[in-house]
């Protein structure tokens, strides 16, 4: 939750990654696009990553890209610009 009122707080658009399966991948693919490009971007996922750290905020991005595990309903209280799922088991 407090997570969701910086995101509120800063006017960030949350790009949200959830499901049962290649939620980090597919995290890490969305982070990669938009730095690849040279764009800002801010985001939170739960592994290492080659090409920066697991979390990160730029003061200039318009975007938080996210790793919404949906462990225990704690996604519920985030509203998404957009939303991802890669899978339902």
């Amino acid at each position: 939750e407090l997570l969701n009122e910086i995101i509120k707080a800063k006017h960030l658009k949350l790009i949200a990654i959830a499901g049962t399966h290649g939620k980090t991948t597919t995290t890490a693919i969305m982070i990669w696009l938009p730095k690849g490009l040279g764009l800002p971007v801010s985001y939170s996922v739960g592994a290492k990553i080659s090409f920066g750290e697991m979390g990160h905020y730029d003061e200039n991005s318009e975007y938080f890209v996210y790793e919404c595990d949906e462990y225990d309903h704690n996604f519920l209280a985030f509203h998404p610009y957009l939303s991802i799922i890669t899978g339902i088991d």
